[in-house]
C-alpha cells in the first residue's frame, strides 16, 4: 500500500504545492566560499526587533511542559480556527511542535477537533478510535493513503488524543477536510442508502458507477476519458446529490438530521473529487483542491457545532492566507471567518526532511530522507527571511507577525517580498534553489515558528 500511496501523492503534489509551481530562483544552489556567516549581513536592527517582539520556545519535545507557549494565549485570542503550516511534510520538528500546539490549545484554551489534511471519511475512522478506542490506530492512519502522516509523530499524538478523551472535558476530535480518493465516501452513501431506502441502493449504485471504475483504477484515465463519458460520470455524481436532496424530509424522519448531514457531505465530497479529477491542468486541480478543502473545514464547524474549535494542519501553500495562482485553503477561509481564523506557517534553516526524490523529467528515487541545505548565499543573504530569523540565533522560535509595521526601519523587511523556502511531498537536492519563492510573509500568516535545524519524521513500517 505504501508504495501506491506513494506514487499517488507524488503526482498530487506535482500540481498542488507552490513549491513546484514557482520559477526556479535565479541563485545558483550551494553556499558561498567566504567564511562570513550569512547571518551577519542581516541588519542588526531587524535582529534586534525580532528579539525583542518574538519568544524562544524551549522545546519541541510534546511531553514538555507547557508554560513557554504562553504567548500562543495572546496570539490566537478568541479565533476559533487555527492553521498550523509546515515548509516540508517530512520534518520531524514541525510535526513535535504542532502536537505540543495542541496540546496547548486543546488544555489551556478549550479547543475541541482536530484536522488534519488527510481524506475526511478515514479520518473519520480515526475520530472513532481516538473518542472509543474501537480499532487500531496505526492502520487507521495507513488508510489515510499519504506517507506524509504514516509516522511516529502523528501516531503519537493520535495516542495523546486517546489518552487525554479518557478523563478530558470535553473531548478533542479527530477529522480530515480533504476530499480525494473518494471510493470510501462512495461507500459511506450506500451504506446510508440501504438503511433508510433499501429499493434505492441499486440507483445509486448505478448512478456512481461510471466515475467509480475510474476512482478504483486510475483517476489520471479520468480525465483523458471522452467528453460523453465524463458528462456521463459527473451527471451520475450529481444524480446521487440530488436523490439524497429530494428526500431529505423523509431520510431525516428515519434517521436524524445529523445523519443525514454526514451523509450528505459524502456525497458533496465525491462530488469535489469528480470536478477536480476531471481537470486537465495543474492549476486548475489546485484551485478547486484547496476551494474544497476550506468548504470542507467550514462544514465541520458546523457539524460539530457552535462552541467548536478547531485546529488545521497543513502544508504552508495551503493554510496561507495569501492569493496567489492558486487561491489557498487559507485564503478561502480567511475571507468567510476573518477573525476567527489565526494562521501560523513553519520555517527552517537546513537539515534533512523525508520526501520523494525528484531526478527532473518525472523520473523519482522513491521516499527517503534528503539534504536540504540553507538557502544560497550568492546573493545577498538579507532576500531570504530564513536568514533573519536564524539572526535571533536560537530555535524554536515564536514571532507574531501582526506586530509588524510596514513603514519601519525595524520590522518593515517582514512585507517582502522576500524568498522563503517551501518543500512538498517531492525534492530535488540537484535544485534547492527551486524550492524558494518571493511572499510577503505578513500576508500569508499572522505568526511565525521558526525551527533552525530539520530532522526527518520517523516514517511507520
Amino acid at each position: 500500500m505504501r508504495t501506491a500511496s506513494i506514487f499517488l501523492f507524488s503526482l498530487l503534489l506535482l500540481t498542488s504545492f507552490g513549491c513546484d509551481l514557482n520559477s526556479p530562483d535565479s541563485d545558483s544552489s550551494g553556499t558561498d566560499s567566504t567564511e562570513t556567516d550569512p547571518r551577519e549581513q542581516i541588519p542588526t536592527s531587524a535582529t534586534n526587533w525580532l528579539k525583542d517582539h518574538g519568544h524562544v520556545l524551549d522545546s519541541s519535545d510534546p511531553e514538555a511542559d507547557l508554560d513557554d507557549l504562553e504567548p500562543l494565549r495572546e496570539i490566537v485570542g478568541d479565533a476559533r480556527v487555527v492553521s498550523l503550516g509546515e515548509a516540508t511534510h517530512g520534518t520531524s520538528e514541525f510535526f513535535r511542535m504542532k502536537h505540543r500546539i495542541l496540546r496547548f490549545l486543546v488544555e489551556e484554551m478549550g479547543f475541541t477537533a482536530f484536522a488534519i489534511e488527510a481524506t475526511m471519511p478515514e479520518s473519520f475512522r480515526l475520530n472513532q478510535y481516538v473518542r472509543t478506542g474501537t480499532g487500531n490506530p496505526a492502520r487507521r492512519l495507513d488508510n489515510l493513503y499519504f506517507w506524509t502522516w504514516d509516522t511516529q509523530e502523528v501516531l503519537d499524538q493520535i495516542h495523546w488524543m486517546r489518552d487525554y478523551n479518557r478523563e478530558g472535558d470535553p473531548d478533542v476530535g479527530f477529522y480530515g477536510f480533504d476530499m480525494q480518493y473518494p471510493t470510501m465516501a462512495m461507500e459511506v452513501v450506500f451504506d446510508f442508502t440501504e438503511d433508510v431506502d433499501p429499493e434505492m441502493v441499486s440507483t445509486v449504485h448505478n448512478h456512481y458507477s461510471c466515475y467509480r471504475t475510474y476512482v478504483a483504477r486510475d483517476t489520471l484515465r479520468y480525465q483523458n476519458a471522452s467528453d460523453s463519458t465524463q458528462q456521463q460520470c459527473k451527471e451520475g455524481v450529481r444524480a446521487v446529490s440530488t436523490l439524497l436532496d429530494e428526500n431529505q424530509d423523509a431520510y431525516v424522519n428515519r434517521t436524524s438530521q445529523r445523519k443525514f448531514m454526514f451523509v450528505r457531505q459524502h456525497a458533496r465530497l465525491v462530488a469535489q473529487a469528480e470536478k477536480r479529477d476531471r481537470a486537465t491542468d495543474g492549476l486548475t486541480k489546485s484551485r478547486l483542491r484547496d476551494a474544497a478543502m476550506a468548504r470542507n473545514v467550514r462544514w465541520l464547524l458546523n457539524y460539530l457545532g457552535q462552541d467548536t474549535k478547531i485546529v488545521l494542519w497543513a502544508h504552508n501553500a495551503h493554510v496561507s492566507e495569501a492569493d496567489g495562482q492558486v487561491t489557498p485553503m487559507g485564503a478561502h477561509l480567511d475571507e468567510a471567518l476573518g477573525q476567527d481564523v489565526v494562521t501560523i506557517g513553519f520555517s527552517f534553516l537546513e537539515g534533512q526532511a523525508n520526501a520523494v526524490e525528484s531526478r527532473g523529467s518525472n523520473e523519482y528515487a522513491g521516499l527517503k530522507s534528503l539534504e536540504i541545505p540553507p538557502p544560497p548565499t550568492s546573493s545577498n543573504p538579507a532576500s531570504y527571511y530564513e536568514y533573519y530569523f536564524a539572526s535571533v540565533d536560537a530555535s524554536p522560535f515564536l514571532v507574531d507577525l501582526r506586530l509588524a509595521q510596514e513603514d519601519s526601519g525595524d520590522s518593515g523587511w517582514m512585507y517582502g517580498p522576500k524568498k522563503i523556502r517551501s518543500v512538498g511531498a517531492i525534492y530535488n537536492p540537484e535544485q534547492p534553489e527551486k524550492y524558494f519563492y518571493e511572499r510577503n510573509l505578513v500576508s500569508e500568516f499572522d505568526a511565525m515558528i521558526y525551527i533552525e535545524e530539520s530532522t526527518p519524521s520517523e516514517l511507520l513500517e
